[in-house]
């Protein structure tokens, strides 16, 4: 079992691996961390939108992540709808099957 702490550092290993930018990195927003049973889903921004708020650094595509307090699994939301649609779905597909 995880705790944030091991959380936030599986998924800001994950977004310097898998999200790399030129001259610049993705922060997580500790603002705007989601605790739920699962788990933990962290948003993330470029650090120098977070330091200009200036509209050419912002980015689209900054999925949300949820990392899974049982195993550490990280799993990319999506950006087509609200952040609570992508919650439910992986809420649902961690309830046993019968």
């Amino acid at each position: 079992m995880l705790d944030l702490s091991q959380a936030k550092e599986i998924a800001q290993r994950w977004l310097e691996r898998n999200r790399p930018i030129p001259d610049d990195r993705f922060v997580i927003r500790n603002e705007l961390t989601r605790e739920r049973p699962f788990g933990w889903v962290f948003c993330y921004h470029t650090e120098r939108w977070l330091e200009t708020r200036d509209p050419k650094y912002d980015t689209k595509d900054n999925a949300p992540l949820i990392i899974d307090r049982a195993n550490g699994s990280v799993h990319v939301t999506g950006t087509a709808h609200p952040l609570d649609h992508y919650i439910a779905e992986y809420e649902r597909s961690k309830k046993p099957k019968f």
